[in-house]
C-alpha cells in the first residue's frame, strides 16, 4: 500500500465517524426534547 491509499482510508474512516456522531447527536436531541 502506498501513502495515498492509506490517506484515502483515513479520510473515509473520519467521514464515517462524523456521520455516526451526527446521527447520535440527532438521537440525543430527539430523546431530550420529549
Amino acid at each position: 500500500m502506498d501513502i495515498s491509499q492509506i490517506m484515502d482510508i483515513g479520510l473515509t474512516f473520519q467521514e464515517k465517524q462524523v456521520k455516526i456522531q451526527s446521527q447520535l447527536d440527532l438521537l440525543l436531541i430527539k430523546y431530550f426534547q420529549v
